[in-house]
């Protein structure tokens, strides 16, 4: 859900206090040229060891880990190892206990050419740094937090990092792979793959750590979820691409996913996931459907899991990538927290291209917004309310929508590039589409009214088209009622045969036993009708301007134009107008009209 950028935090920090000892550094040299002739022949100590003189050396690959298993196996520098003491005060150049050249400016502040050529500088504030040239340097430092361990970075001369960060919350390392300067950039968590879930399965760039509750839903996603189609659209619309790997943590129950992410997400749904820069977390496989072993029933249950919040999240990875990307040389440049409409906004439009649910959720939960008068003002009273009453899902992604085809996609590539350099969102509108942020959003919600109303038509088919279908027992009669409906009369009493009323069976009557007792919800029709079935086996047929409800050895009852039609299974009919005057025939040959009171005419 909200935006992450868990490793451009540890890139400024680092950036900080190398930029801060570089300070101290130059302050303290002329001090340091003047007694250096003094000092040159005093030999400093190691802390930890004062007799040991020979190096602990260090041998790297020539590139970052990009799994947990390589990055394990690197050799991780100690600062027993390394650390020198000093008895003295006073600057100067020394000789290490390696025979190595150190200049110290002040306590806590010096260097050490070791012998080996690697050096090895400490800075007041902790921070300490080992490199080796044309390989590798490790900065160590520690976060700003009680009781936090030393976060380390790896930077390989090739350009790829690792970093181990310590994560409060969890009280354990988060171990990442990063190369800024790849276009597009790439940035990934290594899990370490005993602590989750049971089981691994990848799809495409995604690498899913998961339990066996999961399993039947990634059947589905693998079938349903045009990856290819997915990059292709974000790269040709958006400029958009990551071609890194995508670790995703799948949780069973949702105190889970908090308990890793450290927060709760915004509506809290058992939906609900988070899509950061290096990893995808989503819930929850307690709630998901399960195999029955019956293939009918499975392949309904597996058109019923909901994927667009998976693709959301996917989405807000590659946002992430991008603005890496867009940022690499500038590190110092922190996350916009301005525009969570576009963050998730955009998120939500991308997913609608590939679940038509999502494009239903928008517009509907934009339209109830607006009739329930719960609609901000402007565009300014919109940020104000930020992620509250989830504002961002449906309003933010209409108002990315109505950018994309009235301004086209040069105009959000031109939002998205602004908005990565923390562009305040309000300049970035105006600069992205010519126009004022507050005037952007009443035109916005102008054309939403408009098209609306040419889409409303389409609802049903976004929301249940992707339904098992099920087919009346005689289709053509379904088809034709679909087709013409009903003539009905200006009066009961112009009814005179059995025949001229219609036969509900013939028209409404469907085989459900392959899912009645088993499945409860809606399925479709060839026709494009919505079906609801209840466990009971009653079920329920909604047609744009009718509804008609058929209860299993019983009856079936038709609402049209105002009229109740009802057709019992032992043959009787009746119709029962708007004026509630009705004609009941118990067969063929024996029939009554009644008044609005429910009295036989004579």
């Amino acid at each position: 859900m909200r935006f992450s950028f868990i490793s451009g935090y540890l890139i400024i920090q680092t950036f900080l206090f190398i930029f801060l000892a570089m300070g101290q550094i130059s302050e303290f040299s002329l001090v340091a040229q003047e007694s250096s002739a003094n000092n040159s022949q005093k030999r400093i100590t190691y802390e930890a060891n004062p007799a040991r003189t020979g190096l602990v050396t260090y041998t790297f690959p020539k590139s970052a880990a990009k799994d947990y298993n390589d990055f394990i196996k690197l050799n991780e520098p100690k600062i027993g190892d390394l650390r020198l003491k000093f008895t003295t005060r006073t600057s100067g150049t020394f000789i290490g206990p390696d025979g190595g050249v150190v200049d110290f400016w002040k306590p806590g502040l010096y260097r050490h050419k070791r012998a080996d050529g690697s050096i090895f500088s400490e800075w007041e504030s902790g921070q300490w740094e080992l490199n080796i040239p044309n390989l590798i340097t490790i900065n160590s430092f520690n976060p700003k937090c009680a009781g936090c361990q030393r976060n380390l970075r790896y930077e390989w001369a090739d350009g790829t990092e690792n970093y181990k960060e310590w994560i409060p919350h969890r009280k354990e390392y988060s171990i990442n792979f990063q190369h800024r300067s790849h276009v597009p950039a790439l940035n990934w968590t290594l899990p370490n793959p005993k602590k989750f879930g049971s089981n691994f399965t990848i799809i495409g760039p995604f690498e899913l750590y998961h339990s066996n509750l999961w399993n039947f839903f990634l059947e589905g996603l693998r079938e349903s979820f045009d990856i290819n189609g997915f990059y292709n659209e974000l790269r040709r619309e958006y400029g958009m691409a990551n071609e890194g790997k995508i670790p995703v943590f799948l949780f069973d129950q949702n105190k889970e996913m908090v308990a890793y992410n450290g927060q709760e997400l915004p509506g809290g749904s058992l939906e609900g996931g988070f899509g950061g820069q290096d990893y995808i977390l989503k819930c929850c496989g307690s709630s998901l459907a399960q195999k029955k072993g019956n293939s009918e029933i499975d392949e309904d249950a597996r058109k019923r899991f909901y994927y667009g919040t998976f693709i959301h999240e996917a989405v807000h990875n590659v946002h992430q990538i991008t603005c890496l990307t867009l940022t690499a040389s500038k590190p110092e440049i922190p996350p916009n927290e301005t525009d969570p409409w576009f963050v998730e906004g955009f998120a939500n439009h991308v997913a609608s291209k590939f679940d038509l649910r999502a494009q239903a959720n928008i517009y509907e939960g934009l339209r109830k917004r607006i009739d329930d008068r719960k609609l901000p003002k402007s565009f300014d009273a919109m940020l104000k309310e930020g992620y509250s009453n989830l504002v961002p899902y449906d309003l933010g992604a209409y108002l990315v929508e109505y950018m994309h085809k009235h301004y086209g996609r040069e105009s959000v590539k031109k939002y998205i590039n602004l908005s990565c350099h923390n562009t305040p969102t309000g300049s970035a509108v105006k600069q992205a589409t010519g126009i004022n942020a507050n005037q952007f959003y009443t035109d916005a919600i102008m054309d939403f009214e408009e098209t609306y109303k040419k889409s409303k038509s389409m609802m049903d088919v976004w929301n249940y088209s992707h339904l098992t279908q099920i087919s009346p027992k005689m289709p053509k009669s379904f088809e034709q009622f679909q087709k013409n409906k009903l003539t009905l009369p200006a009066d009961v009493r112009e009814i005179q045969e059995y025949s001229e009323m219609p036969n509900l069976y013939e028209l409404f009557e469907a085989d459900v036993s392959t899912y009645s007792g088993v499945v409860v919800g809606d399925f479709w029709s060839r026709a494009g009708v919505r079906l609801y079935l209840w466990k009971e086996g009653t079920y329920k047929w909604f047609g744009s301007d009718y509804d008609a409800t058929v209860f299993p050895n019983h009856s079936i009852t038709l609402n049209y134009n105002g009229w109740q039609i009802f057709h019992w299974a032992n043959g009787q009919r009746k119709m029962v107008a708007p004026d509630k005057t009705s004609v009941h025939f118990w067969n063929e040959n024996q029939k009554a009209y009644f008044d609005a009171k429910g009295k036989e005419y004579q």
